[in-house]
């Protein structure tokens, strides 16, 4: 059995697979990479391996133009996560990037499985946009999440800032002890104030409290250009 062929069977398509392949519409390549499935929530199947415990049912969150001037169009599958085996079960989110051409669309990049849950696309600079991605975990009533910023660059995904945007661990602690209680949230925002900047500064906001201390701050973090990413605080970047 060739290559394509196993990789046809088996649903896992990098993008040097279909590099230089055209299709008339979006939706082609999707139907060539998944199968209809009759779920109307998650109506696209991938084939997996019979013994790998991975979600395998998708719907397509996300078809959208990402950069108009290199007609670049960003496509992600998010898995039905209702089907997952285990607890804490990483998303194997699948991301493509398509570019337009007049023979068509052609796959750039492809990322499968990436462990994150898809959150949204977000413009972090003049022609630069990154995909923003969370991944979620519970423990024992430990509580957490950690966000990742992508930027999309020479044909891949890179990871130019990471930060905790949840704790909680209201589960974990006795009653007894609420001055051990912990829950804050940190919420991400761009500053586009300067539209024609490399890159944007990063705004996150960070609320709630530590025992009886209330937490209210903002954080402005600009890229760090000798970094090759934005340098977040510690204190954005806690977890269990």
């Amino acid at each position: 059995m060739n290559k394509l062929m196993a990789l046809l069977l088996l649903g896992v398509f990098p993008a040097s697979v279909f590099a230089g392949e055209n299709y008339k519409k979006i939706d082609d390549f999707i139907a060539q990479t998944y199968q209809k499935s009759d779920d109307q929530n998650a109506p696209w199947h991938k084939k997996r391996k019979a013994d790998e415990a991975i979600v395998s049912d998708y719907s397509l969150c996300y078809n959208k133009m990402i950069s108009q001037k290199s007609q670049y169009y960003l496509v992600v599958m998010c898995p039905d996560m209702s089907k997952s085996t285990y607890d804490n079960e990483p998303f194997p989110t699948d991301l493509y990037v398509l570019q337009k051409t007049d023979q068509g669309y052609t796959l750039l990049a492809s990322e499968q499985d990436s462990g994150e849950q898809f959150e949204d696309v977000v413009n972090i600079g003049s022609e630069k946009w990154a995909v923003h991605g969370s991944s979620y975990a519970m423990n024992q009533g430990y509580e957490q999440a950690h966000d990742t910023l992508s930027l999309f660059v020479k044909n891949t995904f890179i990871p130019v800032a990471q930060w905790t945007s949840h704790q909680d661990n209201s589960g974990a602690i006795s009653p007894q002890e609420p001055d051990q209680y912990e829950h804050i949230e940190n919420k991400l925002s761009i500053d586009s104030s300067q539209p024609d900047a490399d890159f944007y500064p990063l705004i996150i906001n960070s609320v709630g409290n530590r025992g009886a201390t209330k937490i209210n701050e903002k954080y402005k973090i600009n890229y760090a250009m000798d970094n090759g990413g934005y340098i977040i605080p510690d204190e954005l970047n806690e977890g269990y």
